[in-house]
Parts: C-alpha cells; sequence; structure tokens
C-alpha cells in the first residue's frame, strides 16, 4: 500500500522531506516507502502504522528494517565532491538544453531515474505532458529531455543556486520567473538520479527564498 491510500496528502510529506531524501525513497516498494515515512516523517508508532496498512505489527517492523536498509546503502554510494557534482549537473543541463541524447547517456548511470514532480495538478511542456511515475533507464531519460528541448517550454536561462545543501539549477522565464528546479545525485563519476520540481507553487516558494531565481 502506498501513502495515496493512507489519506496522508503528497504535498504534506514534500513540506517536510528533501528532495535527495525523496529520490532515495523512490527506491523502495511501496510498502516499505508507506511504512518509513510513517513512523520517521509523520512519527507514527508501528501499531497505528499496522492498522492503516493493514498488516501486523511484525510485518511493518520487518517493512521498517528494510527501508532502513537500503536507505542507508544507497547514500553511502551516493558521495561526491561539491566540484565533482557541479561539473556534472553544469554538462547535464547543457546537453539537455541542447538536446544531445548522447552527451546525456554518457553522464547517466545506465539504471539512472528521472522523477519529475509536477504538483496535484500536473504540468504541460508544449505537447509533452508531466511524467507521473519515475523514468527509468539512461536513453529513456534522455530520450524525454530532448524531446521537451526541441519545444524551448523550459525557460530562455539558467541559474546555478544551493537546494538541500548541494549545487542545483533553475530553469527561468524571460521574466526571471523559475520555471524548473533541477537537482542530481551523483555516484561512480556519473548521475544516479535526476529529480525536476515544476510544481508552481512550489517554485513559487523557491523564487522568494533565493531572492528571485
Amino acid at each position: 500500500m502506498d501513502l495515496a491510500t493512507t489519506g496522508i496528502g503528497t504535498v504534506e510529506v514534500l513540506d517536510q522531506i528533501s528532495m535527495a531524501f525523496l529520490v532515495l525513497l523512490q527506491r523502495l516498494s511501496p510498502a516499505e516507502r508507506a511504512v518509513l515515512l510513517l513512523h520517521d516523517v509523520f512519527e507514527l508508532g508501528h501499531r497505528e502504522i499496522a492498522a492503516l496498512l493493514g498488516k501486523s505489527e511484525a510485518a511493518c517492523r520487518q517493512l521498517m528494517r528494510r527501508a532502513r536498509d537500503h536507505v542507508t546503502a544507497e547514500r553511502r554510494v551516493l558521495q561526491a565532491s561539491t566540484e565533482e557534482h557541479r561539473r556534472l549537473l553544469q554538462a547535464f543541463i547543457r546537453a539537455s538544453r541542447d538536446g544531445d541524447t548522447q552527451q546525456m547517456i554518457r553522464l547517466l548511470a545506465h539504471d539512472a531515474t528521472l522523477i519529475v514532480d509536477a504538483g496535484p495538478e500536473g504540468r504541460k511542456v508544449g505537447p509533452i505532458r508531466s511524467v507521473g511515475k519515475p523514468v527509468q533507464g539512461a536513453k529513456r531519460i534522455a530520450a524525454l529531455l530532448a524531446a521537451v528541448a526541441q519545444h524551448r517550454g523550459m525557460g530562455t536561462a539558467v541559474r546555478e543556486c544551493t537546494l538541500n545543501g548541494q549545487p542545483a539549477m533553475v530553469n527561468l522565464a524571460a521574466n526571471g520567473t523559475p520555471l524548473a528546479a533541477v537537482l542530481i545525485s551523483v555516484a561512480d563519476g556519473v548521475i544516479r538520479h535526476v529529480f525536476v520540481q515544476v510544481d508552481p507553487q512550489r517554485l513559487r516558494h523557491l523564487g522568494a527564498a533565493q531572492g528571485g531565481v
């Protein structure tokens, strides 16, 4: 069971966890993800979680152990210097804006994941609608972003900023309005995850927090 069935809104969760952690959560099963968030973010006990998910307390504890093991292992892998992180991010942004699929594939891990958060109402870039589920695989990610680049729907300028303590890029409209924020995670010299935030409500907050970025 995923969070959607518990009555807890995705927006509420996103207000309390970082984008980087959200990326890590995508590697978990729906049940592991639900237990971890209900326990660590909403501070529910295992008895309450078991009642919400229709599982035994023992099963919830086992799911919690597996979820924490997965997240810990993933975080150990995702270690890169700020300089390497920035270099790969800048190269990836250039390749995606140019629609250079081969360069994007070289920069991405073969099993890379793209997550697009378009908010509850979704968003459309040219003829391409926002992605509801994570996109898996370097070739699929490169093809999608190259198609978006053809329609010039992601702004006329890019500005670097820091989000969650890491380098990030913000795509801007001609008037300076943020259109998208792009974050990555890096492992073994390649990009393992790409997170794109295009929810207008959250981007307005980002603009104010970054002094109009």
